[in-house]
């Protein structure tokens, strides 16, 4: 027998809330990611003012400055006549998401280069770990991070930059080719017009 009273979808149980599938959440990523790529890509301005704002920002967005690179990325396009808001939004490379593993690797670049040995944190929990010894050991992660920010940064604004001049100038060139095939289909009708109008004439 089929069940007569089949749980009702809209309501919950008083005390319970209805799972989430990780289907249901990657799609809202992904619809989230592609109304961010289409406010992107309908920026007003020159492709390349927005591509060179972008690329900005996102080497701006390298550097270990969490919290201000909006306050230095937004003048410098100004000043250099890029595209602000194409600048803020490179910025977002480095989020509370990706600062862990972004931050990690320029650390780990920048340690290196300088020849610093052991790594302040982990040293820092061997020894009993206290916010006075990290904050002794500010300067050398500040500057660790800032050396390898700058040099994996350039690749990546380079790339940004073409990414985004390529997004640009494609979606542009698909509104004028919507334009011209509805001008093409304004001008077929218009001339069907006039030929039924001279038909009638004729006759």
């Amino acid at each position: 027998m089929p069940d007569q009273n089949p749980p009702n979808l809209l309501e919950c149980k008083p005390g319970t809330t209805p799972k989430r599938s990780t289907a249901a959440r990657g799609g809202r990523l992904i619809s989230a990611a592609t109304n961010l790529y289409d406010r992107f890509v309908k920026l007003r301005g020159c492709p390349r003012e927005i591509a060179k704002g972008f690329a900005l920002g996102l080497f701006v967005g390298m550097s270990p400055t969490m919290g201000f690179q909006m306050l230095i990325a937004v003048p410098l396009a100004a000043l250099l006549r890029w595209n602000k808001l194409a600048a803020a939004a490179g910025v977002w490379i480095s989020n509370p998401v990706t600062a862990p593993v972004l931050y990690g690797t320029t650390y780990l670049l920048g340690a290196k280069i300088l020849g610093m040995t052991g790594h302040p944190m982990s040293s820092g929990l061997a020894e009993g770990f206290s916010v006075l010894k990290m904050l002794a050991k500010a300067p050398q992660l500040f500057w660790a991070m800032t050396i390898g920010g700058l040099i994996l940064g350039i690749p990546i604004a380079l790339a940004g930059y073409y990414l985004a001049l390529s997004a640009v100038r494609k979606y542009r060139a698909e509104i004028q080719q919507k334009i011209a095939a509805g001008k093409q289909k304004l001008a077929s009708r218009r001339s069907g017009r006039r030929s039924k109008k001279s038909k009638r004439r004729r006759n």
